[in-house]
């Protein structure tokens, strides 16, 4: 039988028989996982909270329906699908640099038809772009944004 010093130190915490009221060293883990876990949800929804938005309202004042439509920007593109005569839709758009608003859309014929809605924005910019379309021209444009 090996000596007493040949053996390896064990610490006084293993040598104690674990205590019935305390919980198992798992839940202490899973303590701190679950913590973890909390805070990066809540970074994530205050990134989210933080992170511009800027919205577009577009307006069929025509008297067909606009189909597949899509608002496009610098980097990205939104589908807003059909907008009826008459009809509005709002959707966030994402533009990833300095950008101004186009519409793709196709008429009642089945041509596809592109549009520019003007405006001048950018990454950081958050508020509110509202785009009135009647027949095929743009006729009405109002934007309320800030960086």
């Amino acid at each position: 039988m090996p000596s007493e010093s040949a053996m390896s130190p064990v610490s006084e915490a293993t040598q104690r028989p674990a205590d019935p009221a305390s919980p198992p060293r798992k839940i202490s883990l899973l303590r701190w996982i679950s913590r973890g876990v909390l805070l990066l949800i809540i970074a994530l929804l205050v990134a989210l909270l933080l992170q511009p938005r800027l919205t577009v309202t577009l307006r069929n004042s025509g008297t067909s329906s606009m189909n597949s439509v899509r608002l496009i920007v610098t980097g990205s593109q939104t589908h807003l699908g059909d907008l009826a005569a008459g009809a509005e839709h709002s959707a966030r758009i994402f533009p990833r640099s300095e950008s101004n608003l186009e519409l793709e859309y196709q008429d009642e014929t089945g041509e596809t038809r592109r549009l520019d809605a003007g405006g001048y924005f950018g990454r950081r910019t958050s508020g509110q772009i509202n785009v009135d379309i009647r027949d095929g021209k743009v006729i009405g444009y109002t934007e309320d944004t800030r960086l």
